[in-house]
């Protein structure tokens, strides 16, 4: 076997390990973390693993930071035990399926690797958004009347958090950038980024509030559209 694989391989088991014990992950969400970094890396080598674990890392010191004000506002989802596999998938299920296509079909790698970090740009804006907007966002306003509500109910939007899932997706598009050598899709990334995010507020305004979807589909097609808008940016 490859020192390469085996050398990441035993990463990706302490990192799941780890998060485990650390109570970040739960038994399955760990498992399913592996197999999903596992498959990434098979399909994108360390440019996607390097965005998928920039998107964990970060999103979840950004779901731990102040999380006592976020739940005085109700908004707070109790993850005591971490993480799980259906929130993983919610997540990074669309990064390993297009790491999957780019083992079938190398020849669209430089592609399917584009629309990885732009499904990893609306997730990560996302989650910055939801989990930062409501500490530091000043006004809230339901995404879909644009009139001001009170924070915590599925699609309520801050312009805070707006301009914090920009800066979450312009740092996942610079270093997408620097790892491939190339800034023409710079702009692509962060633009997929915010696009994915404001579906999904849209989303959570109408299907979420209704009870039709939940949150982990409503972000399973955040990252879907984050990735197609970077696919249709590169078509035209």
């Amino acid at each position: 076997m490859d020192l390469t694989l085996i050398f990441v391989i035993s990463i990706l088991i302490v990192a799941a390990i780890g998060s485990y014990f650390l109570k970040k992950l739960t038994f399955f969400g760990g498992l399913t973390a592996f197999i999903v970094g596992l498959g990434v890396y098979l399909g994108t080598s360390f440019i996607g693993l390097t965005l998928l674990i920039l998107f964990f890392v970060i999103g979840t010191i950004a779901t731990k930071w102040k999380a006592s004000k976020k739940q005085f506002n109700k908004i707070y989802v109790n993850q005591s035990n971490g993480r799980t596999a259906q929130q993983v998938i919610a997540n990074g299920g669309v990064p390993a399926i297009l790491s999957l296509l780019a083992i079938f079909f190398p020849q669209h790698l430089s592609v399917l690797q584009v629309m990885l970090a732009g499904s990893l740009s609306a997730a990560l804006a996302d989650t910055l958004s939801s989990e930062l907007g409501i500490i530091y966002g000043s006004n809230f306003y339901d995404s879909l009347s644009l009139k001001k509500a009170l924070p915590g109910p599925d699609g309520i939007i801050s312009i805070e958090g707006l301009v914090i899932g920009i800066i979450g997706s312009s740092l996942l598009a610079i270093v997408f950038c620097l790892e491939v050598g190339n800034f023409n899709f710079l702009g692509a990334i962060i633009v997929s980024g915010t696009i994915g995010n404001l579906v999904d507020s849209l989303i959570g305004a109408t299907l979420e509030r209704k009870g039709f979807v939940g949150n982990n589909m409503v972000n399973f097609l955040n990252t879907i559209t984050g990735s197609l808008v970077c696919f249709i940016w590169i078509i035209y």
